[in-house]
């Protein structure tokens, strides 16, 4: 078994100037969502309470689909989770607080590491800057013939990234989210 986080954005030009700084606030972000489940899980559990709360919301609330929207994935549910659970599994409906994974999510999170990641860069100005570097890696993708460049991370910039001694940018507003106070705790008008 194996799972892949996976962080997709978009940066602006000067975003793209300062991607690692970007990659810093991500990795703080990692070791808050660490340093939570190691010593206050109870916030993480409010969030997950949460989510099941609104996935129950979405789940009682929302329209049907039209038959041939709904029949492809019905039919593979059905498959996979057999017919008490095809319209129900994956949407959190028996989870609770009890249920919350700290275990699996500490060891989760003890991954999200530094040394464990691998960035893709793909702009022109990331190609403008490494396309002349020596200690570069150049490969060709095996389909479509498309160029690129494999290299490795300045050690100084990883151990930063660690935050040892400190972290390349300063980012005290980072926090797990606040309580959602509009979900709803009944769902009584909708009836």
């Amino acid at each position: 078994d194996f799972s892949v986080f996976q962080v997709d954005m978009s940066l602006t030009e000067e975003g793209e100037e300062n991607w690692e700084e970007v990659v810093d606030v991500i990795l703080q972000h990692c070791r808050l969502i660490k340093e939570a489940a190691d010593k206050n899980p109870a916030e993480l559990v409010r969030d997950w309470e949460e989510t099941i709360a609104l996935s129950k919301i979405f789940f009682e609330t929302g329209s049907p689909s039209g038959v041939y929207d709904t029949a492809p994935g019905l039919s593979q549910s059905i498959a996979r989770y057999g017919t008490e659970e095809c319209l129900s599994a994956g949407r959190m409906l028996n989870e609770s607080a009890d249920t919350f994974p700290l275990k699996m999510l500490r060891d989760f999170a003890s991954r999200l590491t530094a040394e464990n990641m691998v960035i893709e860069r793909c702009s022109q100005t990331a190609w403008e800057k490494i396309k002349n570097k020596d200690d570069v890696k150049r490969m060709k993708e095996q389909w479509y013939g498309l160029d690129f460049i494999v290299s490795k991370i300045d050690p100084a910039v990883v151990k930063k990234w660690r935050g040892d001694p400190a972290p390349l940018v300063d980012a005290p507003s980072l926090a797990l989210p606040r309580p959602n106070r509009f979900i709803p705790r009944t769902l009584e008008l909708c009836d």
